[in-house]
């Protein structure tokens, strides 16, 4: 069995039983190959899932997770940002340009007008 596959298991019994096993218990529902858990594995659960170890039944630990974490609450908007998101065109419509932001200058222009050779000669030297 590699690490990663008793990881697995122990998580998915311990979400089951959000009570929390005992190392026995967990052994005997797991069909685990091991008589005692290995020490470096078990550090990593603790690091990886959150395993918590505390005193349970007699002479034995009680294997737990902590709950799952509840999703964000929504963001609320103030009505100043409320105000500065506008209203979605119309399919087919041009965005509007944003608030508050000065229209870009129009690109500028250079004359397709021809240049002598003697001018460029001028300003070569």
């Amino acid at each position: 069995m590699r690490y990663e596959d008793f990881r697995n298991a122990i998580r998915d019994e311990l979400r089951r039983n959000p009570t929390g096993l005992t190392w026995p218990q967990l052994q005997a529902r797991l069909a685990l190959p091991y008589a005692r858990p290995c020490p470096t594995w078990v550090k990593r659960l603790e690091l990886e899932i959150g395993l918590t170890r505390t005193k349970g039944p007699p002479a034995a630990y009680l294997w737990k997770l902590p709950p799952p974490k509840a999703p964000p609450p929504p963001r609320l908007l103030t009505p100043e940002q409320r105000s500065n998101m506008g209203t979605a065109p119309a399919p087919g419509c041009r965005f509007p340009r944003p608030r508050g932001k000065p229209a870009s200058p129009k690109p500028r222009t250079f004359s397709t007008t021809s240049v002598r050779a003697s001018d460029l000669d001028a300003l070569l030297t």
